[in-house]
């Protein structure tokens, strides 16, 4: 009887650990320059959150030039950003920063249609197989492995049988690929979603928020003075359309 509770213990342990770990990544996006950064994934059985390895700290400014008037525009942000998957709610929530408005979105977990391919090959110790599949405007080759079975993956990748240890887009803009795995109980902050904006009204509230800055912006011009901003063209975005939409727009 003893032998058999050690034995089952021992499985039960092996089981956690292996839906339970740490993953930092390399992220690679080159939509107007190149720009490289470490993210981290922290995932249990039924969550994961990916988020930057470090904090960028400071806030967004404007400031203008006595002399010239000339206006400068700096980018910063206390938030540090975050997608959340949480399999429990059926939900993604990414932690949003699009000048000084920093809403968490939350949209239900898009199915990916994977196509799982016959290629394989060893990232690490771990054995993985390569997937395509189409997301928001890209097409993405994803390496996942079955050792690890949990469906996470880095960013907003997910729903394949096992992790996600590489992945890049068709066009090689966007790339992740694992550079530490650690099979290790984990734990995952509690994040307050209950006011968690839809994805959707947030995309669609863009605009406006843009005419509010431009009108802040104006207030620090001399009086002659004329500014005009627009949203990036959406193919200089990690996302290039959204499911609701009818085609792809340029907003």
């Amino acid at each position: 009887m003893y032998k058999v509770s050690a034995i089952c213990l021992l499985f039960s342990v092996n089981t956690f650990c292996q839906t339970s770990g740490y993953v930092e990544y390399d992220v690679s996006k080159n939509f107007s320059g190149d720009f490289h950064t470490v993210k981290t994934l922290r995932f249990n059985a039924t969550q994961s959150i990916f988020t930057a390895f470090k904090k960028v700290e400071g806030d967004s400014e404007v400031t203008t030039d006595e002399e010239t008037g000339g206006l400068s525009v700096i980018l910063r942000s206390k938030t540090k950003r975050f997608v959340l998957n949480d399999l429990e709610k059926d939900s993604l929530f990414n932690q949003e920063i699009f000048f000084k408005q920093t809403p968490i979105t939350k949209e239900k977990t898009t199915v990916i249609p994977w196509k799982l391919q016959d290629s394989t090959k060893i990232i690490g110790e771990f054995k993985c197989q390569l997937a395509i599949g189409k997301f928001r405007g890209r097409t993405y080759h994803a390496w996942f492995t079955q050792d690890i079975p949990v469906r996470f993956g880095p960013w907003k990748l997910q729903g394949l049988p096992g992790l996600i240890l590489e992945a890049n887009d068709e066009q090689n803009i966007v790339s992740y690929r694992a550079k530490k795995v650690s099979m290790s109980p984990v734990i995952i902050d509690s994040i307050n979603t209950d006011e968690a904006m839809e994805l959707q009204s947030f995309i669609k509230a863009k605009p406006q928020y843009l005419k509010d800055i431009e009108k802040k912006m104006r207030s620090k011009l001399p009086r002659n003075g004329t500014v005009e901003m627009s949203l990036p063209n959406r193919n200089t975005q990690q996302e290039i359309s959204y499911e609701w939409e009818g085609s792809i727009t340029n907003d």
